[in-house]
């Protein structure tokens, strides 16, 4: 018996024994095959070459890789503590006793890795790449989940896509098995943008209607009136007819003409996708018997109809459960570019803000506790969608206040007051010096609590008492500063002088007062609505600079007649052996550092308020760089109070020394003039006194 089994592998090039699709040129195509045969061998041929070439290649640079390992594990971990130059020279001595030959690869053969293939190589990776995720895209989009379901058709509006027009070689009909799946007929309605982000406008042209009443089966009909309206192949006509279908599907009124609005929609898409001669291609596939375009055609058509009635069902479905006053509320940032990052307290933390923050994280529910500890705001923002808007803003309240500036300068003033309070149990007792960082640093703590309630959206009368109380805080915090210069210099002053400082003080104090007065009205009859922002801004801006120099011309005045009666007093001391002048150089250096530092603060404020008058930001606009300046300058203001504590503890010390040193020289100065007992110690209670 014959085995003809090894002619099973014989491949023919002019094989004429074949047959072809009657529309088909039979010539055309045997030359077409022989090529493909030919191209075939000599690309596969040109495939083994390369190949052998790669291991060629590979192989030596595996030994070379080898041999480096080699290298590595024989120096032994010393090598790390090795000098960098000491290592290049020996790198660059061991490079030149090798054979520069010995470093080149072997020429590769011909037509494998030739330069102009490099470039193609790198195109068709991109190319395939960027092919594979369109496919994953479209997949993607034919399945509706939560994450993917939106809106699309809710205003009648849907955007198209930009599809950029493939060229072909090949004439349409030499290919009869094409398949019609891999042609994108996808029209723009199941997409939300188009390529600028902007919703296109679709609205079906009258033609383009009268189109779409004529019956799916009747193909003659629909040929004759496109070959008559050549302008409903318009791509908006087709965005139109879907929407008019999925208005049709979203009020119930008809199934059936609503998939035959899709069929006619379709149909448009599929003459435009097959090119300039698409009409005839398509008409003629549609109208031949057993044609595969028929299927295809088919069931894209009832894909689509199916997406469209399953987005109008859950429109429908959205619109009966959604109550007319819902409200969400959401995070987000102001600036599109910054990102707010979340971070849970630690539970095992032993910083005191840190178990704050903890009891405030526990007081969430567990599904928002569980959306932060993902640390993803999207998360966050659904627990708040599923809210009612009253908890929701009670919840952001409480999120958002530890982040607000509002909340640092509070806590600031607390942390100072709390300071105040363990210098007088140190101290032992409150003295009016004492006292006054303390109160300006309560009512920091205060205006900072009132401030957030009032940008916190809480009910008129409630917004109208914060705002009130927060204006009555800030007078207070920046009136009291310069009263600690006073407290010290009323006392010591006599007469004329004495009537004077008074008089200036007292003035200066008054222009403060009078301006926070007049601001606060002014800020109260706009919250009740009876004073526009156009008239009471230029206002505030103009009184708050005002009431900021006043108070920098406080600190002066009281700055120029301490530091007159403490240079006096020093004069004095230097001649006395009772005292050495270091509570008075002291007093001196503290004054001309609050006058400076307090006067820098109020020219500082006054300045940045200046500033955003003439860049005309809008009041309480503190994104600004002027904002941001005068942020900063209110920071330094609330945090001045620990300079009057600094100067509080340093001159009880240096008090404290001085009267052991006036001690010691009353008991040295008696004991040289044989002062008995009993005198030394009533000068020293004297002297005390």
């Amino acid at each position: 018996m014959v085995d003809y089994s090894k002619w099973d592998a014989l491949e023919l090039s002019d094989d004429s024994d074949i047959e072809v699709h009657p529309n088909v040129d039979k010539r055309s195509f045997i030359r077409a095959k022989q090529n493909q045969i030919h191209n075939e061998r000599r690309q596969r041929k040109i495939n083994i070459d390369g190949l052998n070439y790669e291991l060629v290649v590979n192989s030596r640079l595996l030994q070379r890789v080898s041999d480096l390992l080699q290298s590595l594990e024989a120096a032994g971990p010393e090598s790390h503590n090795r000098s960098p130059t000491e290592v290049a020279f020996e790198m660059n001595m061991a490079l030149a006793m090798r054979n520069p030959e010995d470093d080149n690869p072997p020429p590769p053969p011909e037509g494998v890795l030739e330069p102009e293939q490099s470039l193609t190589m790198i195109a068709d990776l991109i190319a395939q790449s960027d092919n594979r995720l369109k496919e994953l895209l479209k997949s993607d989009g034919t399945k509706i989940t939560s994450e993917s379901y939106r809106i699309g058709f809710d205003s009648s509006h849907v955007n198209k896509k930009s599809v950029g027009r493939s060229t072909s070689t090949q004439p349409e009909l030499l290919n009869p098995n094409y398949d019609t799946g891999k042609v994108d007929v996808g029209s723009s309605a199941d997409n939300s943008t188009d390529s600028t982000g902007e919703l296109v406008q679709a609205v079906a042209s009258p033609d383009a209607k009268k189109f779409a009443e004529i019956q799916p089966s009747n193909y003659p009909a629909s040929r004759d009136f496109i070959s008559s309206h050549p302008d409903i192949l318009q791509e908006s006509n087709i965005d139109g007819l879907l929407v008019e279908a999925f208005n049709i599907a979203l009020e119930q009124e008809d199934d059936a003409r609503a998939r035959q609005y899709v069929h006619q929609a379709m149909l448009l898409q599929w003459c435009r996708t097959l090119g300039p001669d698409g009409v005839t291609v398509f008409f003629k596939g549609m109208t031949s018997p057993g044609h595969g375009a028929q299927e295809a055609f088919t069931k894209d058509v009832d894909e689509r109809f199916q997406r469209i009635q399953q987005l109008a069902k859950e429109n429908a479905e959205q619109r009966a459960t959604k109550d007319e006053d819902v409200e969400h509320i959401q995070i987000h940032a102001i600036d599109k570019d910054t990102t707010i990052e979340i971070r849970v307290p630690r539970l095992d933390s032993e910083d005191d803000d840190e178990k704050k923050a903890r009891t405030i994280f526990k007081q969430f529910s567990p599904d928002m506790r569980a959306a932060l500890e993902t640390g993803s705001l999207d998360e966050v923002n659904k627990v708040l969608g599923k809210m009612g808007v009253k908890d929701a803003e009670d919840m952001v309240a409480l999120l958002i206040y530890w982040e607000t500036t509002s909340s640092i300068l509070s806590t600031i003033g607390l942390h100072n007051v709390l300071i105040g309070l363990i210098i007088a149990g140190i101290t032992g007792g409150f003295s009016l010096l004492l006292l006054v960082p303390i109160v300006s640093s309560a009512a920091g703590a205060l205006a900072g609590l009132a401030y957030y309630a009032y940008t916190a959206n809480p009910p008129f009368i409630n917004k109208v008492v914060s705002i009130a109380f927060c204006y009555l805080a800030w007078l207070i915090q920046e009136g009291t500063l310069p009263f600690y210069g006073y407290f010290i210099l009323a006392p010591i002053l006599q007469t004329r002088e004495r009537v004077i400082f008074l008089m200036l003080f007292w003035a200066v104090m008054f222009v403060f007062m009078a301006a926070r007065i007049v601001v606060a009205v002014i800020g109260l009859l706009n919250v009740l609505g009876k004073m526009p922002d156009a008239l009471r801004q230029p206002i505030d801006i103009r009184l708050s600079i005002t009431g900021f120099v006043a108070i920098a011309l406080a600190e002066c005045v009281t700055a120029v007649f301490l530091l007159k009666t403490l240079r006096l007093a020093l004069r004095s001391s230097i001649t006395s052996p009772m005292s050495s002048g270091k509570l008075y150089r002291l007093l001196m250096r503290s004054g001309e550092i609050r006058v400076a530092t307090l006067t820098f603060i109020g020219i500082g404020r006054a300045v940045t308020y200046t500033l955003r008058k003439k860049q005309g930001i809008e009041y309480l606009e503190y994104r600004s760089v002027a904002g941001q300046l005068d942020t900063f300058m209110y920071t330094l203001e609330a945090l001045f109070p620990v300079v009057m504590f600094v100067d509080i503890i340093a001159s009880r010390l240096v008090f404290e020394d001085e009267r052991r040193a006036r001690s010691s020289n009353l008991a040295n100065v008696a004991e040289s003039r044989k002062v008995p007992n009993v005198g030394t110690q009533e000068i020293v209670s004297n002297s005390q006194v």
